[in-house]
């Protein structure tokens, strides 16, 4: 069996486990448009190949290349010079997009653009900062889960009427501890359960959490793994499933901090 004949789903494996350049260069010639988008798609993709793909006549083609992080600059200043709404959706959730071009996209009336911009792990707080006050709540849940996004847009953010974006700043790491704190308050019961269980709680806040009635504040607190070692244990051996599950679970977690 030659590779032309091979199944899409196949193709699919094949092509996202090769780091090859050679054969990703002759796979790309393929005549089937779905396995020269994997070759695309492809970060180990070399960029003379990617730049012969950014002339292919199907647009599932360029799609993939303008989302490839390896494509070369002038390839991805190309595809934005066009002003294809498709195309600019990939490039806004490309890392590799120059500042320039992030910060124009970053305006841009298409909210879906917008949307890959808040998500880019490339994007400046100074962008993000804009973006978190976006009209759209799916570009602002994007902002608040952004590992680049600063603190005090965080604190910003903790505000928000939308429970999903409040949510997604509970599980941030640049959250800082006193913003976790207003939200062990939170109206929303997935916010609260998510700031408990994430935020490093000072002994004090543990001890004063567990006095609660509530069953998920006690799930939410099984599952925290800086909660002090008397009551990861007692959690441990607790017989209600979900909590002596949350406690093997801030286990793992414990055991995983200490190895790094």
């Amino acid at each position: 069996m030659t590779y032309q004949t091979f199944k899409l789903d196949v193709w699919e494996f094949v092509i996202s486990c090769t780091k090859s350049q050679t054969r990703l260069a002759r796979y790309a010639k393929h005549k089937n448009k779905d396995v020269r988008a994997l070759v695309g798609k492809n970060t180990h993709t070399s960029g003379d190949t990617l730049i012969r793909l950014s002339k292919d006549p199907e647009k599932a083609v360029l799609y993939a290349v303008a989302g490839n992080s390896s494509a070369p600059e002038n390839v991805l200043v190309k595809f934005y010079e066009t002003q294809n709404v498709h195309l600019l959706r990939r490039l806004a959730e490309n890392s590799s997009l120059p500042y320039k071009y992030l910060k124009e996209l970053s305006k841009h009336r298409d909210y879906a653009i917008r949307r890959g911009v808040a998500k880019n792990k490339s994007a400046t707080p100074d962008i993000l900062e804009v973006l978190a006050s976006d009209i759209n709540a799916y570009v602002r849940m994007c902002v608040a889960d952004n590992p680049n996004t600063p603190a005090y847009v965080l604190t910003y953010l903790a505000n928000d009427v939308n429970d999903s974006v409040r949510l997604r700043v509970a599980h941030n790491e640049n959250t800082e501890y006193e913003v976790h704190k207003k939200l062990f308050k939170d109206r929303d019961t997935g916010v609260k359960e998510t700031a408990i269980r994430t935020a490093k709680l000072t002994e004090e806040d543990a001890r004063r959490l567990a006095k609660s009635q509530e069953w998920m504040v006690q799930v939410a607190l099984a599952g925290n793994p800086y909660i002090p070692e008397d009551m990861a244990k007692k959690f441990s051996k607790s017989r209600d499933t979900y909590i002596y599950r949350a406690a093997q679970y801030a286990a793992r977690k414990r055991k995983e901090m200490q190895m790094k």
